[in-house]
């Protein structure tokens, strides 16, 4: 068996129309919080290239390194970035998260934007904690890709009935790598599953954004199939929590089912299931659009 599932070729331009752009808020919060110079930049299983193409519109980083297990992820980065950021230097690394490739010290922030639920954060924390000068930012987003229904109770709960169907019928077969299972684990926790050696690392930081102020959310017959990764919250660590709009849109229902058909990859006659008939059905009682909330969960660290 390979030790890398994520190799398949992934049209980027639909993986982002059915995605939440990472919106201006979280790079704000992200470099208030960064000190120093900001020079280069390491994004850990960067796929292909939103976040680089991010961090190089709104800072003057000169030198950007980018790693992923899938090769074809970093040839759309590439081919991405090189004609967009022409003065920007680019690094491209076909390696997981887990392996080291980087020279200690050498890159000023570290962000890894919904991958680290992939990682062995075990190993790969400590890889990416040694390629960070002191004073050096670590940042890290998962948001889930099914967002919380907020005008309907009734489409809400259809949604929630289909994705727990969705985990309890899911044959092994689909999910026997050991990756894939550690991500539903990592996710199930939201980032409460990122370790932060106080040896190494200050000024931790652990937010979840429209959680309502309530727990982290996750599919319960998910969460029973693959388990919660064991949290590593600081004794006394206080989570942030607050609302914002920038992760919410209003959509129609029927991009509500594209979202969640990128995201399960279900069969077509997922959308003729009783579940998916009371998302209907409480999409109509509002008018036929959604008001959705991607749930996010961010941490911030700081390396000694």
């Amino acid at each position: 068996m390979s030790s890398l599932p994520f190799t398949k070729v992934i049209s980027w331009d639909e993986y982002m129309k059915h995605r939440p752009p990472y919106p201006p808020s979280m790079w704000k919060l992200w470099l208030d919080y960064h000190q120093g110079p900001l020079a280069s930049i390491h994004d850990v299983g960067a796929g292909g290239g939103v976040a680089s193409h991010d961090l190089a519109t709104r800072t003057s980083a000169k030198r950007i390194f980018l790693s992923d297990p899938g090769k074809e992820h970093l040839d759309f980065a590439e081919r991405m970035l090189r004609a967009r950021h022409p003065a920007v230097e680019f690094t491209f690394s076909n390696t997981p998260a887990e392996e080291p490739w980087l020279e200690d010290g050498s890159v000023d922030m570290v962000v890894c934007c919904e991958a680290l639920h992939w990682v062995d954060v075990d190993r790969g924390m400590p890889v990416m904690a040694r390629s960070l000068r002191p004073g050096g930012t670590f940042a890290a987003v998962y948001y889930l890709p099914f967002p919380e229904i907020r005008n309907s109770k009734r489409a809400q709960e259809g949604q929630t009935r289909l994705l727990d169907d969705f985990g309890r019928n899911t044959p092994d077969s689909a999910v026997q790598h050991p990756a894939w299972r550690r991500g539903f684990s990592n996710s199930n926790a939201g980032m409460d599953f990122v370790p932060f050696d106080p040896q190494v690392w200050q000024d931790v930081r652990r937010m979840e954004i429209n959680t309502n102020g309530g727990d982290w959310p996750s599919s319960a017959s998910i969460a029973q199939r693959f388990g919660e990764a064991p949290s590593c919250v600081e004794e006394g660590c206080v989570k942030e929590r607050w609302e914002d709009e920038s992760w919410m849109r209003t959509e129609s229902v029927e991009t509500l089912r594209q979202i969640l058909q990128k995201f399960l990859g279900a069969p077509d006659e997922t959308w003729e299931c009783d579940a998916w008939r009371e998302v209907l059905e409480g999409a109509k009682e509002v008018g036929g659009q959604l008001e959705l909330a991607f749930q996010a969960a961010m941490v911030l660290a700081r390396k000694k």
